[in-house]
């Protein structure tokens, strides 16, 4: 009985999985639009548990989400064609076979070999096979018309909605899940509506864009005058190829963006262009275009529009398809973070306090293939020397360490080059002594104007962060002793560069110092590496099993509360509550950390007040020593605001999910702590402008996290905890044990 719970769970979920729907009521809609033809929807169900029998009687993995995908698309082809029967079931079971095997096919080759995404090509390619083979078989349609043709017209408009109504501007949408009626649209918007309010948003307009082009380019096809009649069925494939494209490119592969919109309306009219051609060279053959067209759309922009274009398509694609939502609020905080996937991260080159002498786009060497650059100096009351500055010894840069900034090996590397005397330059050895080294990430930094024979690597050596590898020097095109890094994909020196950024440095700024994990000083600025705090290190670190219990006050209640520290099996760590919500899953927030902090993010769709407080107050939480000032990206979901606010918001930012915080952290002598506070402001106009709540952490070099605190822009107490004590969860033949109570 389990097995078969577990089997008619994973053909639900199917429903919403190609377009990465992850709300439960989401799939339960697209099921009842299937299943308003019930021969429609129940082909659906019988190939898609076909496909997972004919997979476990493979030994294939038990995922199979593509197939099931798949073959829910093919049994509902199938389904909406033909009467039911022992000859249509037999070509629905064999269908699934082939839906299987063409899949791991694809993913060998399209997937593995040219990076192609399968999407729904298993389903066309059986759908070719098959129906010629139905049609030889003798299957009996559901519906001919009067010349004995193939139609699924009765598909169209139920008889209560007028032929000119707007409301079938939704039919393409429900054509997606083979019910092309505005009954059915308006149910798959909704369902897109409940997981991604952009992706419904984002298909609703491509279908009209697509309709506006065929009304306008088919003309006398259209049985009607207006625009907002039904379409004829070749034209209603049309526009739900358009749809079906613009949703995947624009939805799910694109970065979410004004022009990941425009080249997702674009790719739709392709794709509508493609279905007429294919309706017209596949006619004799009796083979409707099925969601080819959409396949061959999403391929050529893929290919032709690919981050080896450079230029803006570089940042353009998502490494994984994900919601709009989940990919921006993911990418925002990831960049906020320090994690920037077109950046190279890169550790501070020096110690002490440095400035900026010239940075990204400098006015004198920074320009054109060396626009990514930084040249480093020291300076003392605005100085870069001490006395008259006549001779190299005067400058405070010069003779400093140079350390690796990251993980790599010595590649390339000179240090004959004499030092330059001040205000001189060697134009003929421009980089003078360096070293280049390869990054273990695959980049190249270069250190460069070393000074003579100072360099402590050799060649082909393995090198560290933080490890000296030479002396700063005033070799090459260096007039003053200064460090010039930069990034490049090549080994040859001098070699075009490309954007890297440092983390985590203090950046000193006309208004104080700020701690950012993704700096990239402008001139004149200053940076200084940080300090570990090992002590606080040893007390935030996050241990599996570990089970933190809270006294919890809120304005209505207090209760106990219970943080654990979970793995899954993919190796994300998460820190969930012991709340049970009533959707029966508990309330959870991935977590990384490292030697210089522990972040929180993806906070799963389970709201819970008191670890969305938890969030908010430790979100990023630097392990660094001193006093600090620091700036985050949180999610608006953490925020304790009505869902208008929210959806007021997504209105007026639609493409920045999360709000700037600000934190600072500073030492209390007394309590023996680490005050650590925030200001999550929401910058909304009119009467919401004054929305703001702060919070504050107490973090214990010994006990970690003793307590937090949620309050409004009033200082009214939303939400207070307190540490009373932790656990070891009993596993894996471990007792359970109490650590600490407080």
């Amino acid at each position: 009985m389990s097995n078969m719970n577990e089997s008619m769970r994973k053909v639900f979920d199917g429903y919403g999985s190609f377009f990465g729907l992850s709300h439960p009521l989401s799939r339960f809609l697209l099921f009842i639009c299937t299943m308003l033809h019930p021969l429609t929807g129940l082909g659906g169900i019988e190939c898609a548990v076909m496909v997972l029998l004919w997979r476990k009687l493979l030994s294939f993995p038990s995922d199979g989400v593509l197939e099931i995908v798949n073959g829910l698309l093919f049994g509902m082809l199938i389904g909406s064609l033909y009467q039911p029967g022992p000859a249509q079931a037999l070509v629905v079971a064999i269908g699934a076979l082939f839906i299987v095997l063409i899949t791991v096919c694809l993913q060998d080759t399209l997937g593995r070999i040219w990076r192609l995404p399968v999407l729904g090509l298993p389903y066309v390619l059986t759908g070719y096979l098959f129906l010629p083979i139905a049609a030889h078989l003798g299957l009996a349609p559901l519906v001919l018309t009067p010349q004995g043709q193939l139609s699924i017209l009765h598909m169209i408009a139920p008889p209560f909605i007028p032929l000119d109504s707007p409301l079938n501007l939704f039919a393409p949408l429900g054509s997606l899940y083979f019910n092309g009626t505005p009954i059915g649209g308006m149910l798959v918007f909704i369902a897109f509506a409940l997981s991604s309010r952009y992706l419904a948003l984002l298909t609703l307009a491509a279908g009209v864009i697509c309709a506006v082009f065929l009304y306008y380019s088919q003309g006398p096809a259209y049985s009607q005058t207006s625009i907002f009649s039904v379409l004829p069925l070749p034209l209603l494939i049309a526009q739900m190829n358009g749809i079906l494209t613009a949703g995947v490119i624009g939805g799910l592969y694109a970065v979410p963006s004004p022009r990941s919109i425009v080249v997702a309306l674009g790719s739709a009219l392709m794709a509508c262009l493609l279905t007429l051609f294919m309706q017209h060279s596949f006619l004799s053959a009796t083979l409707p275009p099925l969601a080819l067209p959409f396949v061959l759309s999403i391929y050529i922009t893929v290919l032709g529009l690919g981050a080896n274009r450079g230029g803006p398509w570089l940042r353009f694609w998502l490494l994984s398809p994900a919601l709009p939502e989940q990919s921006l609020e993911r990418l925002t905080v990831a960049k906020a973070r320090g994690i920037d996937l077109h950046s190279v991260a890169l550790t501070s080159p020096v110690t002490g306090v440095w400035t900026i002498y010239q940075g990204f786009d400098g006015e004198h060497t920074h320009q054109g293939p060396w626009r990514y650059a930084l040249d480093l100096i020291q300076t003392k009351n605005e100085k870069s020397f001490a006395n008259d500055g006549s001779v190299l010894t005067d400058y405070y840069a010069y003779g400093k360490a140079v350390l690796s900034p990251d993980w790599g090996t010595v590649v390339r590397l000179n240090g004959s080059c004499n030092d330059n005397k001040p205000g001189e330059l060697d134009l003929i050895n421009n980089w003078g002594n360096y070293i280049i080294i390869a990054l273990d990430s695959g980049a190249y930094v270069m250190l460069a104007h070393l000074q003579k024979s100072s360099t402590r690597v050799s060649l082909h050596q393995r090198v560290a962060p933080g490890q000296m590898v030479a002396l700063c020097g005033n070799s090459g095109r260096s007039p003053q002793p200064h460090l010039h890094i930069h990034v490049q994909n090549t080994a040859e020196p001098g070699a075009p560069t490309v954007p890297f950024h440092l983390c985590p440095v203090q950046v000193g700024q006309a208004d104080g110092e700020i701690y950012q994990l993704n700096a990239v000083p402008r001139e004149g600025e200053t940076i200084s590496a940080t300090a570990r705090n090992a002590a606080l290190a040893r007390a935030l670190r996050l241990k599996v099993g570990h089970c933190f219990d809270y006294d919890v006050t809120t304005a209505n209640q207090s209760s106990r509360r219970q943080l654990a520290v979970q793995v899954d099996i993919g190796g994300q760590f998460y820190l969930e509550s012991q709340y049970q919500s009533k959707k029966n899953i508990r309330p959870r927030v991935a977590f990384a950390a490292s030697e210089d902090l522990v972040a929180f993010f993806e906070r799963n769709n389970q709201a819970d007040p008191f670890l969305d407080a938890y969030v908010l107050a430790l979100g990023l939480t630097p392990l660094a020593e001193g006093n600090l000032l620091w700036c985050d990206k949180v999610p608006l979901d953490l925020l304790p605001t009505s869902t208008f606010t929210k959806w007021f918001w997504a209105l007026l930012h639609p493409f920045s999910p999360c709000i700037d915080s600000s934190y600072t952290r500073h030492w209390d002598p007394s309590e023996m702590l680490w005050i650590q506070k925030g200001v999550h402001r929401l910058p909304l106009p009119g009467p919401f402008k004054r929305l703001e709540w702060r919070t504050e952490a107490h973090l214990s070099e010994l006990s970690g996290v003793l307590a937090i605190a949620l309050t409004d822009a009033a200082g009214n107490e939303l939400l207070t905890a307190r540490l009373d004590g932790y656990s070891l969860r009993a596993d894996n033949g471990i007792p359970e044990m109490i650590l600490s109570h407080q």
